[in-house]
């Protein structure tokens, strides 16, 4: 077996951990010989001890045989006894097959969900890493699945159990050893934790670079090889799910100064400026993107952005504007964003204007956003522009549109946790609207835009909400809101 086809054996693990048994009665004995595959006598065998050659094989191939029928039944308390003697005759079955490893998980996970005992689910969760172990060391070939199995289980299912270095670590020895074949489930969570790593400088800035980029090729060719395929497993193997959650949270470390290069931000930049030709907010961001990564002046799309970013979008200083405003601006236009944040803070402490607080305590808002990736502080000026000048819509605009980019930052990139963001979203965008009708236009394209991914109806229901309820978006953002759903 490889890893191709992991997500059988993967999707076979998930719904047994899931299952919950009932009392049933002890199995009947069956009245015919229990049917094994045979072992192709030219496949090189476990190094561990399997029932090939040994005395016990009939009595350990019977057990094998009855105990995973009573697991398809989800029988796991009747099948322990069974699984326990074919264990302990031949852990590695009949040399070729994992199973033995694989469901000692299954049944020690559903001893650990049910046990009160603090101790005995300790030694219960014990066991269940032991037997990854286990499989790694007896099955070397599929090493790389036993550990991406683990590793998925200390991140999503018993996080504290390792620290988040030695799960980051699993994860990473698949990818180097999977490359571009490397499983979807492994994806999302191994990003998360570059990300986290990252941030709280536990991992250095070449090593993320370098998973970064593997990240992205991983999923460039994975997504492009499922679409051009038009493979029906796309969604049911979770590359939908990869592709709206990775590249995202890579993106994050945009904010960081040289850590992509001028390719990176034309690639992905450029095509958005193509897209809406006539957009100064694109062409802005463009634009500074590009100067961001170093692009060559003299770079064919650079020169374009900037022709076009002279011609429509640009607004000097006005003549008033002396001094520490002017080096603002141009540190901001030359790509230096948080030496433009220092001198626009001055700035602020040079005028008594309130318009002219509002205006660069908003630009801030925007380097922060769009170039720095710091969302807290965005925010944050954000909101003391909207305080220099109550009726001026864009600092709430903004704001909503930091809410409604958090997907990937407070759930999945999809799904319940992601679709929340919304809310508050939307609420930012009506108050931009109600305190400042020029923004109104903008302001219901953007709630128009992303009504198509609100929750539905049943997601809410299942949580015992309504439309219309009080909620409380947790995350980074910490608003009370109220529930909106697809009608």
């Amino acid at each position: 077996m490889n890893l191709k086809n992991l997500t059988l054996l993967f999707g076979l693990i998930a719904i047994l951990y899931a299952c919950t048994p009932k009392a049933v009665p002890a199995p009947q004995k069956p009245t015919e010989k229990p049917k094994i595959a045979e072992t192709k006598p030219d496949v090189k065998l476990s190094p561990c001890k399997h029932w090939e050659g040994s005395p016990d094989r009939e009595e350990a191939r019977k057990a094998h045989v009855l105990y995973r029928d009573l697991l398809k039944l989800n029988k796991i308390t009747d099948a322990f006894d069974l699984w326990e003697v074919a264990y302990e005759l031949a852990p590695a079955a009949d040399g070729q097959r994992y199973f033995h490893y694989m469901d000692g998980i299954t049944i020690y996970k559903h001893f650990y969900d049910n046990e009160t005992d603090p101790a005995k689910k300790e030694a219960y969760l014990k066991r269940v890493f032991e037997f990854y172990d286990e499989a790694t060391r007896c099955y070397p070939e599929n090493a790389s699945l036993y550990k991406s199995l683990k590793a998925f289980d200390l991140y999503y299912n018993y996080p504290g159990v390792a620290t988040d270095k030695e799960v980051f670590n699993l994860f990473k020895e698949v990818m180097d050893e999977e490359g571009k074949e490397t499983p979807a489930h492994v994806i999302n969570p191994f990003t998360a934790l570059m990300q986290k790593l990252f941030a709280n400088k536990e991992i250095e800035m070449p090593e993320t670079q370098k998973y970064s980029k593997q990240v992205l090729d991983v999923v460039d060719f994975r997504v492009k090889e499922y679409k051009e395929k038009r493979n029906p497993k796309w969604k049911g193997e979770g590359w939908d799910i990869v592709e709206g959650y990775a590249p995202e949270v890579i993106a994050m470390f945009e904010g960081e100064k040289g850590f992509f290069d001028c390719a990176y931000y034309t690639q992905k930049y450029y095509k958005e400026y193509l897209a809406s030709p006539n957009d100064c907010e694109v062409i802005e961001t463009t634009y500074g993107r590009l100067k961001w990564g170093d692009c060559d002046k003299e770079q064919i799309e650079r020169k374009t952005i900037a022709e076009k970013w002279i011609a429509d979008c640009y607004e000097p200083p006005e003549p008033t504007q002396q001094g520490t405003v002017t080096q603002a601006y141009q540190a901001m236009e030359e790509g230096r964003y948080r030496e433009s944040i220092t001198l626009f803070e001055q700035a602020i402490t040079e005028t008594e204007d309130n318009t002219k607080k509002g205006n660069y305590n908003y630009i801030i808002a925007r380097i922060y956003y769009q170039y720095l990736k710091k969302f807290s502080q965005s925010r944050q000026y954000a909101r003391a522009a909207s305080k220099n000048r109550p009726s001026w819509g864009k600092p709430y605009l903004l704001i909503g549109d930091l809410y409604a980019s958090s997907g990937t930052r407070c759930g999945p990139g999809t799904g319940w946790d992601s679709q929340i963001v919304i809310w508050p979203a939307m609420d930012k965008w009506e108050k931009a609207k109600s305190v400042d009708p020029s923004v109104a236009k903008e302001a219901n394209k953007n709630i128009n835009r992303y009504k198509q991914y609100l929750p539905e109806v049943g997601e809410a229901f299942s949580r015992m909400l309504k439309d219309g309820d009080s909620f409380r978006v947790e995350c980074w953002i910490q608003e009370n809101t109220r529930v909106r759903v697809i009608k």
